[in-house]
């Protein structure tokens, strides 16, 4: 019995850790979304990993002591542990945040200049030449429309003959 229930407070101090890293997570972020996400991720986690200690300990039946001894070490793990690094934590995801807009900000500037270079070196000119070809200037006899025409006069009059 002992032995189980230390086994419990042994897994409420691990959903701590699990909570702490989901944390910075969440710092890192700061996102309503992404916050639903690692919460929702959480309590399966926690859900699945006290039913298997559950079904190993107890054969699935549910006690109050077990319960109480993975919050103590839970609530133990968090106003301890957690709390003597949160303030680190929070700068650590602060600088990442910021180090990962600037990273953003110079590759938007190195695609815009690849689009950019895409644009003057085949879009431009093609679409120069298709400037040309609408203004009605034709690039050879055959495009012509009195080359067509002709062309039609021609091919009409061999099926009357």
């Amino acid at each position: 019995m002992l032995s189980s229930v230390l086994y419990f407070f042994i897994l409420g101090v691990a959903l701590g850790v699990v909570y702490d890293a989901f944390r910075f997570i969440r710092l890192l972020f700061g996102n309503k979304a992404v916050s639903f996400a690692v919460d929702f991720i959480f309590c399966i986690i926690s859900a699945f990993s006290f039913f298997i200690l559950l079904l190993g300990f107890n054969n699935g039946s549910v006690r109050a002591l077990y319960f109480t001894s993975a919050f103590f070490g839970f609530f133990l793990y968090v106003f301890t542990v957690m709390s003597i690094h949160c303030q680190k934590q929070r700068k650590v995801a602060l600088s990442l945040r910021i180090s990962a807009k600037k990273f953003y900000k110079k590759l938007k500037k190195s695609l815009q200049f690849i689009c950019g270079l895409y644009y003057n070196i085949f879009v431009k000119p093609l679409a120069f030449t298709f400037q040309k070809l609408r203004k009605g200037k034709p690039l050879s006899h055959k495009f012509s429309r009195k080359g067509i025409a002709e062309n039609e006069r021609a091919s009409s009059d061999l099926k009357t003959e």
